[in-house]
């Protein structure tokens, strides 16, 4: 038995030559491609967060909602990103290294100009002063879960154990204004009001959030009792007004927060 040699033309070998090299060259000018689409489309990303600010150190600190136990250190004052030195809190635009570490206790981020804000917080109606809220009687749509940037929260959680915020919704022909008034405590639990005072019912207000000092209501909480150094707070309000047809309706949502 005897091999048989293929013995292939000079051109033929040359254009298979030529084939060769035009596809390396395609598969570079590829890969060329990719990457400098990379690097042309490696812009830094924006985000958003509600933020806690703090001073920690005698430096202004941020802590935001959606991982309370992370600071974020900045360069620079408030007021240069259009917050005010004695903001508590606040809705800030940043953009943040292109390697980053999310689960570490500090991270660096950079503010950005003229999109940052202070974020207002609204004090809970003293209990020996409710009666001066009589007129806000309206019921809202329901309590809703709320988004900032592209985090979705619940409709009700407390940040730092000392913001309340509570997501909620209505339906108005002109801005309703709400107000949280202390209600009784009961073993480990705090209940609280929610009251809203509106006009019409044409419009849908969307998901509006509305931050709350737990610290106005220090008097109140002084009487709950704590379990596993927790404490409860739970937001009541009217959801559907009485008629003629139909009796008025509550709902309540609840969380948990850290005793002091």
């Amino acid at each position: 038995y005897q091999k048989k040699v293929l013995t292939l033309h000079p051109k033929i070998l040359m254009i298979m030559k030529k084939i060769r090299l035009a596809l390396l060259a395609a598969a570079l000018m590829s890969a060329f491609s990719f990457t400098s689409c990379l690097e042309e489309n490696n812009d830094p990303i924006n985000y958003m967060s509600l933020v806690t600010i703090e001073s920690s150190m005698g430096l202004s600190a941020m802590y935001p909602d959606e991982n309370p136990q992370q600071q974020f250190i900045f360069s620079g004052d408030l007021s240069q990103y259009g917050i005010p030195a004695s903001a508590k809190r606040a809705l800030v635009s940043y953009t943040v290294p292109t390697a980053i570490d999310w689960s570490a206790p500090a991270v660096e981020i950079s503010l950005m100009a003229g999109q940052c804000s202070e974020w207002p917080i609204s004090q809970i109606t003293d209990v020996n002063y409710a009666d001066t809220c009589a007129t806000y009687t309206s019921a809202i749509t329901g309590f809703s879960n709320y988004g900032v940037g592209n985090i979705l929260f619940p409709s009700l959680n407390v940040v730092r154990n000392r913001y309340l915020n509570v997501g909620y919704n209505y339906r108005a022909n002109k801005v309703g204004n709400v107000v949280m008034i202390p209600n009784r405590v009961s073993n480990d639990t705090i209940y609280m009001d929610l009251k809203l005072k509106k006009e019409g019912n044409n419009l849908s207000s969307g998901a509006m959030m509305t931050s709350f000092d737990l610290e106005s209501a220090r008097r109140l909480i002084a009487g709950a009792v704590s379990k596993q150094d927790s404490l409860y707070v739970t937001v009541v309000a009217l959801t559907s007004e009485e008629s003629d047809i139909a009796e008025a309706r509550k709902d309540s949502v609840s969380t948990r927060f850290k005793a002091h």
